[in-house]
């Protein structure tokens, strides 16, 4: 590579890093102003509802349905701002790596899991292993798979 391809690489590098860094800055940015939101608004319809008698009154009822004008958005606002705090967690350092290892954990356990059942289906062919090295098998008279090496020194009995 020549030096102008290494500088536009390194540029290229910086670049994505600053972007990352930029849309970092955003998410909490919009976070922080989603939050003051959420808390201002809360704050109002809450002491709305808490101090007028009126709406206090119709509230009150047992059959009103209209406690749910004010629950509702709560608990739907609440969790919007859950899932924005844990979508902030998993783009952060900390989550990414709490993610990668997880995912590497999951990856190897599959690889042992999965390693060790073709070893044992493997195994379990005695016959297409030996045919392949230096053993001639045959069936006996009994329906035994003998092996014999090739070179008629040792003899091995399987059982199907």
């Amino acid at each position: 590579m020549s030096e102008q391809d290494l500088d536009q690489f390194a540029l290229r590098e910086n670049v994505e890093i600053a972007v990352q860094k930029q849309k970092r800055l955003y998410r909490m940015i919009f976070f922080a102003v989603h939050a003051v939101f959420y808390f201002v608004s809360m704050f109002v319809v809450w002491r709305t509802v808490s101090m007028s008698s009126i709406v206090a009154d119709v509230f009150s009822r047992e059959s009103s349905e209209a406690s749910l004008i004010v629950l509702v958005p709560t608990l739907m606002w609440s969790v919007v701002i859950l899932f924005h705090i844990a979508s902030l967690y998993f783009e952060s350092k900390v989550g990414e790596k709490k993610l990668r290892e997880q995912l590497l954990i999951r990856e190897l356990g599959k690889t042992f899991l999965y390693k060790g059942t073709t070893d044992l289906v493997r195994r379990e062919k005695v016959k297409r292993e030996l045919a392949h090295g230096e053993f001639s098998v045959r069936i006996s008279d009994d329906g035994e798979l003998i092996t014999e090496e090739t070179s008629g020194l040792k003899a091995r009995h399987y059982t199907n």
